[in-house]
């Protein structure tokens, strides 16, 4: 298969759909050279997870940029207020303010042993829609019998202002 025509900022949709399948993550991320600070496994992770609510390839590539960072943050939490803490923990590591931020993924993984309510996913959806509603917001629920807590958030988020 040979390397997409880089026409725009974005891989376009039609080339995107010749290459759904999740294992060509690593060629969409090399052919567009991505400057991505962060884990990268994590984004692999999130599209190759079979969720509740599944993030799929093109979810990444309409978010990804290839002029602007792309940062890959996550947070763990549990108990009482666990969404809200662990998006807190994942947007505390981000390297700029959520203002600076353009597009967001926001993955939740759960426990098998401790699932997620919707008012927690609205609670997420509301932090962004009141505080920051110029960000464009994808969201998926994932299960993880790795994670550490009751819940860990992924955040793949892009800087607003170009690369120099």
């Amino acid at each position: 298969m040979e390397a997409p025509d880089k026409h725009n900022e974005y891989m376009d949709f039609e080339e995107a759909a010749r290459m759904i399948v999740p294992s060509d993550i690593d060629n969409i991320i090399n052919w567009n050279n991505y400057h991505v600070s962060g884990d990268i496994e994590e984004i692999k992770k999130i599209v190759r997870a079979h969720g509740i609510i599944n993030i799929g390839v093109e979810d990444i590539i309409s978010t990804l940029s290839t002029t602007n960072t792309n940062y890959i943050t996550s947070g763990e939490s549990s108990g009482e207020d666990r969404v809200i803490m662990a998006l807190n923990h994942a947007i505390h590591k981000l390297p700029v303010e959520l203002q600076n931020i353009e597009k967001v993924i926001v993955n939740v993984w759960v426990s098998e042993c401790h699932q997620i309510l919707m008012s927690e996913i609205k609670g997420i959806v509301k932090y962004f829609g009141y505080k920051f509603p110029e960000i464009d917001l994808i969201w998926g629920v994932a299960v993880d019998s790795d994670i550490n807590e009751d819940i860990k958030i992924t955040l793949i988020a892009v800087n607003r202002h170009k690369l120099c």
